[in-house]
């Protein structure tokens, strides 16, 4: 294969399976509403991430300035 090949969008037949089930990419909220966690170091929140309903997962990293 070649290195163009490997890096295209696009993929071939031999390359997908198909299943005879529904596959869910995502957890969805009934109302739709993204779904939101924090990552926590006692007190202190050093990351957030926002799951989109769509699938999306966007990760905030929290970072603090020293007092």
């Amino acid at each position: 294969m070649s290195r163009t090949a490997e890096m295209s969008p696009i993929l071939s037949s031999n390359h997908v399976r198909l299943a005879t089930h529904p596959i869910f990419v995502a957890e969805k909220h009934a109302d739709g509403t993204p779904i939101v966690t924090l990552r926590r170091e006692g007190n202190t929140i050093r990351e957030i991430q926002i799951r989109c309903p769509c699938g999306e997962l966007i990760v905030l990293d929290c970072q603090y300035e020293a007092a």
